[in-house]
């Protein structure tokens, strides 16, 4: 994707006499205090200068699928006009005819063109974190529409949802195009929870794999599929962000082990949280990990979730967005379900992505940005004629 240089041209004119002052224009600061951000999920919308990205920054995009995950890394190569692009889990999407389950895929592959992916483009890297329907439910849409070189996943198929049928499209589609196909990750990756994984990592930005399996543990419920998840950590200009799929309690207690004996480090300043916001995950020991050291006013955390219901309830829950909040402080979580109860479950989606950026100077910020679309701005460049 090329990214635009120069100076950001704004004109806003006012006129301003002795007797009425000039109204205040002033964007909030991105560290504020609650007064400004009173609800739990409130936080700062993007500006077109937060989505002009240039120099060797990596970007994050959140997309609002509704209920399930899907998140856009742009990672730094060295070369500004094209990064690394990686792409983790893919919404949901219709199974069989008739089926009116929005197509996540679409939502995704509209989200991507606006951004400068356009049809016909590379994905480097497709992860998908485990097999329920939430993460990979759009994967057709976005196989027709894109071409895939490399795969991560659990390796784990014990479902009864078309999610072994899918892998195996990918699998085809990585074959074709020579690339990596690791399902599980290791030790076709790495041989360890823990280690970097160099095919993926760039001359900036190093990315570790933490957890993945096709031996989970049981989890809430008795299922094992969200437990298989694959758990990546970001590393970037000195920020982490850590990406977690739909992990639980069990397998948090795993990390927060392994981390405490030293085979890993859970220390993050941006958390993807666990199961959309679900009360089996985000143990407060498992936070205390992450954000432990890490100052108050550069923790991060985003929600992924929808208004699907799930047997009477639905996410994220509101002791763990309390929790949460309690750790990142207010404008600091951000989630793609935010005021979603003011609309129709058909409505939730697809105007609360969300969009993270590290810059060189690692002073990482994160926005909402509800159109989803690269605002079209007037670029005047300041080189020398």
């Amino acid at each position: 994707m090329k990214r635009p240089h120069g100076l950001v041209i704004f004109t806003l004119a006012f006129f301003c006499t002795g007797f009425s002052a000039c109204p205040d224009t002033t964007l909030p600061p991105k560290q504020n205090p609650a007064g400004v951000y009173p609800n739990p999920t409130d936080g700062p919308i993007c500006t077109p200068e937060d989505l002009l990205v240039d120099d060797d920054s990596m970007v994050a995009h959140f997309i609002d699928v509704g209920q399930g995950d899907a998140i856009w890394l742009q990672l730094p190569s060295g070369d500004i006009s094209d990064p690394i692009d990686v792409l983790i889990d893919v919404g949901d999407g219709p199974h069989f005819p008739g089926d009116d389950t929005p197509d996540s895929g679409l939502t995704i592959a509209n989200y991507m063109e606006g951004h400068g992916l356009t049809a016909g483009s590379r994905i480097e890297w497709l992860v998908i974190t485990h097999g329920d329907s939430d993460h990979f439910g759009g994967i057709d849409t976005i196989l027709d529409t894109y071409s895939i070189k490399n795969f991560i996943g659990s390796g784990f198929l014990n479902t009864n949802n078309g999610w072994p049928q899918s892998r195996s499209r990918i699998e085809a589609e990585v074959s074709q195009n020579g690339g990596i196909f690791a399902a599980p990750p290791t030790p076709n990756l790495v041989q360890t929870f823990g280690q970097e994984i160099t095919a993926m990592s760039t001359v900036f930005a190093k990315v570790f794999l933490m957890w993945g399996t096709d031996n989970p543990p049981t989890g809430a419920g008795g299922a094992q599929t969200n437990n298989a998840s694959v758990v990546l950590k970001v590393d970037v200009h000195g920020t982490s962000l850590l990406l977690t799929g739909d992990i639980d309690a069990a397998v948090e207690n795993q990390l927060v082990a392994m981390h405490n004996a030293g085979s890993l480090n859970l220390h993050s300043e941006v958390l993807k949280t666990p199961h959309h916001g679900s009360e089996s995950s985000s143990t407060q020991a498992f936070l205390d990990a992450v954000f432990g050291p890490i100052p108050g006013t550069l923790r991060y955390a985003i929600i992924q979730s929808g208004r699907k219901s799930f047997g009477g309830f639905t996410l994220p829950a509101a002791s763990v967005v309390e929790r949460i909040h309690d750790m990142v402080g207010p404008g600091h979580l951000l989630s793609t379900e935010h005021n979603d109860l003011e609309k129709s479950s058909d409505d939730s989606h697809d105007d609360d992505h969300i969009v993270l950026v590290v810059p060189p100077s690692g002073s990482a910020y994160l926005c909402y940005h509800p159109t989803g679309a690269l605002p079209r701005i007037e670029i005047e460049d300041d080189t020398d004629e």
